[in-house]
């Protein structure tokens, strides 16, 4: 009895047909995954910033500010009161209906310490005035973000984030002493 080993010669074609099969077989899967994952959104969480800035004017001297209202859909992240370097900061973070940033510091440090203690690199900068008030308006073109500061009641504000510059100076026109 003679026995005879199975052949296994496979043809370029045996092997494309193989491989497109496979490859239909991925491409069906990643459809399939593609069309039944639901994308989960970053859920963000509210603070309430009006009660926040209220019990932290009471605890300091610094003026807290804050605004009389949000735009619709913004966000409210956070508010906290800091230490930096010996002088208290007040600081807190806004999230704009389109997911973008907004951060607001208060404090009697210089504008140009606040932003190198944050990182920040100024790769453009002008003054304009607004609503009466001297601004300065800054770009860090490395971070792609923007900002603008200026001065009022003895303190430096401090506005940034990766919102415009015409979402920025709406929340600066809400800004409000709290007592």
């Amino acid at each position: 009895m003679s026995y005879k080993k199975p052949s296994y010669k496979k043809t370029v074609f045996d092997i494309t047909i193989s491989m497109g099969l496979v490859g239909l077989f991925v491409v069906l899967l990643a459809g399939f995954v593609g069309q039944t994952r639901k994308v989960n959104e970053v859920e963000i969480r509210a603070v309430d910033l009006s009660a926040i800035s209220r019990a932290t004017s009471e605890r300091t001297e610094l003026p807290i500010y804050a605004p009389s209202s949000l735009p619709q859909g913004w966000v409210a992240t956070s508010g906290r009161l800091e230490q930096v370097q010996d002088k208290p900061m007040w600081r807190f973070g806004l999230v704009t209906a389109e997911r973008e940033f907004i951060g607001v510091k208060v404090s009697e440090e210089t504008p140009e310490r606040m932003l190198k203690a944050s990182g920040y690199e100024i790769t453009e900068s002008e003054e304009q005035i607004v609503a009466g008030k001297s601004l300065t308006r800054w770009i860090d073109a490395n971070k792609d973000e923007r900002g603008i500061y200026y001065q009022v009641n003895e303190v430096n504000l401090l506005v940034y984030g990766t919102a415009t510059f015409e979402e920025q100076i709406n929340l600066i026109e809400k800004l409000i002493l709290v007592s």
